[in-house]
């Protein structure tokens, strides 16, 4: 049996792009309720306005969904990444 290779995990995705890693694994509503509530919450954290239509995602949102749901299927494990600062 072939092992497959798994994807390069993106250091910093847009938002497009996590959509598409965890489309499978959440439903398609829910992940775009759960990542724009991610969003929001870091925009609010930082100061900036949040803006629904913003493919921008920083990195401390990006780390903060790998913790709350894991690493996507099918891409390589970044564990160091998890030692990173999420938001709060």
């Amino acid at each position: 049996m072939e092992k497959k290779l798994l994807k390069i995990l993106p250091f910093s995705p847009k938002k497009g792009k996590i959509q598409e890693m965890y489309e499978k694994q959440i439903g398609e509503k829910a992940l775009r309720e759960k990542l724009n509530n991610l969003i929001a919450l870091g925009c609010e954290q930082s100061g900036v306005p949040f803006k629904k239509k913003s493919s921008i995602i920083t990195r401390k949102v990006w780390i903060e969904w790998i913790k709350i749901f894991g690493f996507p299927e099918h891409y390589e494990p970044q564990e160091s990444w998890l030692d990173e600062e999420g938001l709060q």
